[in-house]
């Protein structure tokens, strides 16, 4: 029914828009029992618990940054089936994510909801000199400590030397800080194999929790090298670039610890259900 009915009425609208009406009508049919109870559906079992950086995990599967960009919605998802959301993406301005108090506000305004996991995503301003950058992700980071489960830096855009001040900034308000919240690194696929392998040994020499690779295409194959540059140390999520089940066991089987998806407008709210079903053997699908 999503993919002849539902479907074709999102493109109507600009992608932006349509994300919009898309979670807003989520949003809508989770206040709603009787919409609640015959449409949403999630999937769970026992063997789908996964434990990293400290934390609970009902199962491997969250939803990608760029879906829940101002941080309202990571109760919907968690009905989805969803274990956790990366927020945002998230900078100090709107040019390129969502103002960093704006999602604060959001988080505390949901917080009371059945919610999963949240990951900021927090990303470099377009406008910000590279010599800024560490100002910048130190300052996001310090406001967002207290307000999500851990975060995720992301790469894209920074240059390398700029790498290491950035894992000494965040490490040390990890530090002063009373609670322990996971630092992951995403790598960007506009990298090249020389400035991923040197973010890795950073990671690895800081001892940071874990690695986020972007989705995109050639996603097994980079999936796999990072896993043998990183000796399979770290945990490792696969971000975006999922639209299928058999994509998502692909990358489950060979060396992900979890994904998060991004596609549903184009593959419906279900995809995280068919994936977790697909995940337990003898379940039907």
């Amino acid at each position: 029914m999503y993919r002849f009915f539902v479907r074709p009425f999102f493109k109507l609208f600009s992608p932006r828009k349509a994300r919009l009406v898309a979670l807003r009508s989520l949003e809508f049919i989770c206040k709603v029992p009787v919409f609640r109870w015959t449409v949403i559906s999630s999937f769970s079992h026992p063997s789908l618990k996964r434990s990293f950086f400290g934390l609970e995990f009902k199962n491997p599967v969250g939803v990608a940054s760029g879906v829940d960009t101002s941080g309202r919605y990571f109760d919907e998802f968690s009905r989805l089936g969803a274990s956790f959301v990366e927020i945002g993406p998230i900078s100090l301005t709107r040019e390129n994510g969502t103002p960093v108090r704006e999602i604060i506000e959001n988080i505390r305004a949901n917080a009371a909801g059945n919610r999963a996991i949240t990951a900021a995503d927090i990303c470099k301003s377009n406008g910000t000199p590279q010599s800024k950058v560490a100002d910048e992700i130190d300052r996001i980071y310090t406001l967002l400590y207290d307000f999500v489960d851990m975060a995720i830096i992301d790469l894209k855009g920074i240059r390398r030397e700029y790498y290491p001040e950035i894992i000494d900034r965040v490490t040390t308000i990890r530090r002063f800080n009373d609670e322990h919240r996971p630092i992951l690194f995403k790598l960007s696929p506009e990298m090249s194999q020389e400035e991923m392998d040197d973010a890795i040994h950073l990671i690895l020499s800081y001892g940071l929790d874990g690695i986020v690779i972007n989705g995109h295409a050639h996603l097994t194959g980079t999936l796999q090298h990072v896993a043998a540059q990183s000796h399979n140390l770290l945990p490792i999520i696969v971000s975006g670039g999922i639209g299928s089940v058999a994509v998502a066991k692909e990358l489950l089987e060979n060396g992900a610890s979890m994904i998060s998806v991004g596609s549903f407008l184009r593959n419906g709210p279900h995809l995280i259900r068919r994936i977790l079903r697909s995940l337990v053997p003898n379940t039907h699908k």
